[in-house]
């Protein structure tokens, strides 16, 4: 009975550990998608202030004049 005791408690000390790793792992993950998330909005704000340059680039090549006009 002793050594399922000990056997249990050890299995414990090793759950525990497990469960501290992987709630530092699950918070640099969440750090992580806080930063990405604020480097989406910055891209997306850029992106919305320039719409003339996003504009050119999709037009239509037959509509465009030649650069000799």
């Amino acid at each position: 009975m002793d050594t399922r005791l000990v056997d249990l408690e050890s299995k414990f000390a090793f759950l525990e550990q497990t469960v501290d790793d992987l709630n530092d792992v699950v918070l640099e993950q969440g750090r992580e998608i806080e930063r990405l998330r604020r480097q989406v909005a910055e891209l997306e704000s850029r992106v919305a202030t320039k719409p003339e340059e996003g504009a050119e680039s999709e037009a239509d090549p037959l509509e465009e004049r030649p650069p000799h006009y």
